[in-house]
């Protein structure tokens, strides 16, 4: 018993890392103020200039597409996070099955389930996502 709940306390503290919300890393456009300034007449018409009026439009983004973006996030974010514990109750109970059909059988599901449910949880993510930013 206590080696479970080890088992299961280090097994917490692994996944921990992944609940934890991560920094965005930005680029930096070294073209946004080129295009800006009136003294070089001659970058008004450039390819450049062009793609950054272009990018500028499209940063008004409507604020319903913003807030589904944020609510698939969080539910994506519950979702991996369910599908993670139950990914290491099943594979616990693999661990602690003793050779007995039954039980073998029951975490071989529920470890199968809970990576078909994580993958399909992922591509709904991308999909989703790739449809909002269409829109």
């Amino acid at each position: 018993m206590k080696y479970i709940i080890a088992l299961l306390s280090l097994a917490c503290l692994l996944a921990l890392p992944a609940l934890a919300p991560s920094t965005p890393a930005y680029a930096v456009d070294i073209f946004s103020h080129t295009c800006d300034k009136g003294e070089n007449v001659s970058s008004k018409g450039a390819v450049v200039c062009q793609d950054v009026q272009k990018q500028q439009g499209q940063q008004k983004t409507n604020p319903i597409i913003t807030i589904l973006k944020a609510a698939i996030n969080v539910i994506s974010v519950i979702l991996g996070a369910a599908a993670i514990i139950i990914l290491l109750v099943g594979s616990i109970h693999f661990i602690t099955a003793g050779g007995d059909a039954n039980s073998v059988a029951s975490a071989r599901n529920s470890v199968l389930y809970a990576l078909i449910g994580l993958a399909i949880a992922a591509l709904a993510q991308t999909i989703v996502v790739f449809v909002l930013d269409k829109a």
